[in-house]
């Protein structure tokens, strides 16, 4: 049996680090109370539901909102989503974070990363716009936060009955170190569907 990355993770993110800076990011999402909502593992290969499809086309659609982000690989599982995330602020300048993917009003529902904000209580003001609580432009919840919106609103706008919850509130990362835990990681998530059976994220 493989053994996940994420399994004796204690916290979902690293408390102080700088999540505005460049680095190569393991990125874990789950669906809330992890239903299997987005499709099912027939012989060894990911099935996807009609919100499966929006997931896995969101992610597809991610670097062309962020220019600073690129996305090394990434599997969408019936209750959860793996990515390795490359964010390198340096490639371009953080985007409006009320027009990423598709969604006016993203902001509102990003990532809850305390440690990137000076005022956590009333946000801050940053180029004529407001962040709210918890939400650094240009870090890697907002990547995060955006993607999970973005999912959210497609998914009431196109499905007939969406899920009420969709999202697990947090998200989990690890901060990939070198090359070669990099190829670790990679073959983990892509080989995560031939494993789903002894999957802990499979209960």
């Amino acid at each position: 049996m493989t053994t996940s990355p994420r399994r004796n993770r204690k916290a979902p993110q690293k408390q102080g680090y700088d999540y505005t800076q460049s680095g190569v990011y393991f990125v874990t999402i789950c669906t809330h109370e992890r239903a299997q909502i987005f499709g099912t593992v027939v012989d060894d290969t990911m099935c996807f539901t009609e919100l499966g499809r929006i997931a896995n086309d969101c992610w597809l659609t991610t670097p062309h909102h962020f220019q600073y982000v690129e996305v090394d690989c990434f599997i969408v599982m019936p209750n959860h989503v793996h990515a390795i995330i490359v964010h390198n602020p340096d490639k371009g300048e953080p985007p409006n974070l009320n027009d990423t993917v598709g969604n006016r009003h993203a902001c509102s529902l990003l990532q809850n990363n305390q440690h990137h904000n000076k005022n956590p209580k009333r946000g801050i003001f940053r180029n004529g716009r407001y962040i709210p609580p918890g939400v650094m432009s240009g870090s890697l919840g907002a990547v995060v936060g955006s993607y999970k919106s973005a999912v959210t609103k497609i998914a009431n706008r196109t499905l007939s009955d969406p899920p009420s919850k969709l999202w697990q509130r947090f998200y989990h990362d690890h901060i990939i170190q070198d090359e070669k835990e990099l190829d670790i990681i990679r073959q983990y998530v892509l080989t995560n569907p031939v494993r789903w059976d002894e999957d802990h994220f499979n209960e």
